[in-house]
């Protein structure tokens, strides 16, 4: 944030017998603005956040609704074929002379069947769409140059990008995040094709699956509640503006 010198002088100021309330009043101005200023970058990173997550839900339920339409109509397909087509062949075999059509016939109901369940397997992972415009939020913590609209600020970035001795072997924010992405299986390595739908803003017109969008929305909420801890640092500096005031 840039505020060490004034945290500094503040502490030395109110430990001197007779301290300029004047100064001191400064600087505890100046970094009340200062955090004020570094909330609202959070608060404004969130929003964007938010906002590609909601974009990409609304696609996600619009894909999932598709699919579960196409599902209805592949089982009551199966179900004709299965049921109906199949007793019409089980009705032939009764037939001396048509028995060898009867077997035909349940034969094709029974590949019918099959090809139709089949179909029904492949159907969540086959249907795909590009989300129109979204930011890209996963671009910077992925390693890769954010576009026009998904770029952290300076402050918050470096907040995300310095290791943090609270973390599990003193990563970063962002090297922990990617870490958990390779654990929870949001992210593969070595999968480029992968990266460049999580980092998509729509305007290529990649298409996304509904599990790329479940994994890139997972992925998010990640970011989002790494930017938003940063809430608690600048609450401890409020509090200790306040209470050494006293």
């Amino acid at each position: 944030m840039g505020v060490r010198a004034d945290i500094e002088s503040l502490a030395a100021l109110r430990v001197t017998a007779q301290h300029d309330e004047l100064r001191e009043l400064q600087l505890a101005q100046r970094l009340q603005a200062s955090v004020i200023a570094l909330a609202l970058d959070v608060e404004s990173v969130n929003a964007r956040i938010d906002y590609e997550t909601a974009r990409l839900q609304e696609v996600q339920g619009y894909l999932s609704a598709k699919r579960d339409r196409r599902l209805n109509l592949l089982s009551v397909g199966n179900i004709m074929i299965g049921t109906g087509v199949g007793a019409v062949g089980s009705g032939l075999q009764l037939i001396s002379t048509a028995q060898h059509a009867g077997d035909i016939v349940s034969t094709s109901a029974g590949v019918g069947g099959t090809f139709l369940s089949l179909l029904g397997l492949r159907q969540p992972k086959g249907i795909v769409r590009a989300p129109g415009y979204v930011p890209a939020m996963l671009a910077k913590p992925l390693g890769k140059e954010p576009p026009p609209g998904s770029d952290y600020p300076a402050v918050i970035w470096k907040y995300l990008s310095t290791p943090d001795p609270n973390l599990p072997s003193g990563n970063s924010g962002e090297q922990h995040l990617r870490l958990e992405w390779s654990t929870f299986g949001h992210l593969k390595s070595q999968d480029a094709k992968q990266v460049t739908a999580l980092i998509s803003t729509g305007k290529d017109g990649t298409p996304l699956g509904i599990d790329t969008i479940g994994d890139r929305t997972a992925m998010l909420a990640d970011v989002r509640a790494q930017v938003s801890e940063l809430h608690v640092d600048l609450a401890e500096l409020m509090r200790w503006v306040a209470e050494s005031g006293r």
